[in-house]
């Protein structure tokens, strides 16, 4: 009999315990919910995403082949900070419009004459990022026009 009462006092104490670990995070999540409720339109959190893209061939001005990248799943509505774009020239190659087009249809082209970091915060910043991505090239002259590049995506999720 006396043990079972030891077993019976370690049960209520298990009880009480687990009970009080329940209610203590839903006081605090209360107060976290009220005050992201105040500011309705903050910054939710900030990342990125890229996309590499294959050798792109533009000949005489035309436009080269389109590259699609998408953008990763998130909730609620996202908001395009800049992009950027690491362009590597081929040996020989003539200038180039490295041009990017969101899902929405904003593009931004840049012109590019070396190998190097370009950032495009035109007509792309302040866009939704959600969905996917266009980038391709045009050429700047009458001859090739040839390049890899690596875009990145920064974007703010907002509540």
């Amino acid at each position: 009999m006396k043990r079972f009462k030891n077993v019976g006092k370690k049960v209520l104490c298990g009880i009480v315990l687990l009970t009080s670990l329940m209610v203590i995070p839903s006081f605090a999540s209360q107060r976290v919910g009220n005050q992201l409720a105040s500011s309705a339109t903050s910054i939710n959190y900030s990342d990125s995403f890229r996309g590499r893209t294959p050798k792109l061939i533009a000949m005489n001005g035309s436009q080269s082949s389109v590259f699609k990248m998408r953008s990763p799943y998130f909730l609620g509505k996202s908001k395009v900070k800049k992009v950027e774009a690491h362009v590597s020239l081929e040996r020989g190659s003539s200038p180039l419009y490295l041009i990017v087009e969101n899902d929405s249809g904003y593009r931004e082209r840049v012109l590019v004459k070396k190998n190097g970091y370009y950032t495009l915060t035109g007509a792309l910043a302040g866009t939704e990022a959600r969905g996917e991505w266009k980038v391709y090239i045009e050429g700047a002259g009458f001859s090739t026009s040839q390049a890899t590049s690596t875009i990145t995506v920064y974007y703010d999720v907002l509540n």
